[in-house]
């Protein structure tokens, strides 16, 4: 199931990411599901993940949380590992026993030189991520994309929605269109 931005938009007007996922796209996912969840949260610690993970929580779920540092504050997650999605024992550890991953993590950099950590974190990690996923026959898998795909402050039409043409023009752009296609 397909979740539109541009389905959203109208729904929860002018609103930050974190609240557009964690009030409509998250919840109407759920929805469907109709069940209690163990769920993966990567990126956990971060601005989108940490507000996720606590509304799952709320809402009754039990949540493992996958991060590269450790949360600042009292971390929200029922379990947390910290870790890179590089380590393939570590994402079989962190997949293992859950019913479905919502894949928040990746690095987001604007300088050339970061080009092939950029690479390596969001396109062979998310890669990994996705083989330890199907390898362990999860059917619930969740990508966070970026409005970099089309790019979004450089629209060739609006609204932007799902057909609207990927054209990034980042290398970070490039890297969240790749982790869409696989």
């Amino acid at each position: 199931y397909t979740l539109s931005l541009h389905d959203a938009l109208p729904i929860c007007g002018v609103c930050d990411l974190a609240t557009l996922f964690t009030r409509w796209i998250i919840p109407r996912w759920l929805e469907r599901l109709n069940q209690i969840m163990k769920v993966m949260v990567t990126g956990s610690n971060g601005r989108i993940g940490s507000t996720l993970v606590r509304y799952l929580r709320q809402q009754g779920h039990w949540v493992r949380g996958f991060d590269v540092r450790a949360s600042d504050s009292d971390d929200p997650a029922d379990e947390t590992l910290i870790g890179s999605l590089l380590d393939i024992g570590l994402l079989e550890k962190a997949v293992q026993g859950v019913d479905a991953v919502v894949h928040l993590a990746a690095l987001m950099t604007w300088h050339p030189h970061d080009n092939p950590r950029l690479f390596e974190a969001n396109v062979t990690g998310t890669f990994q991520l996705l083989q330890v996923a199907k390898t362990q026959q999860l059917e619930r898998f969740v990508f966070a994309s970026s409005g970099e795909v089309y790019p979004e402050l450089n629209p060739r039409q609006l609204p932007i929605t799902e057909e609207h043409p990927t054209l990034p023009n980042s290398p970070y752009g490039m890297t969240k269109f790749l982790g869409e296609q696989m």
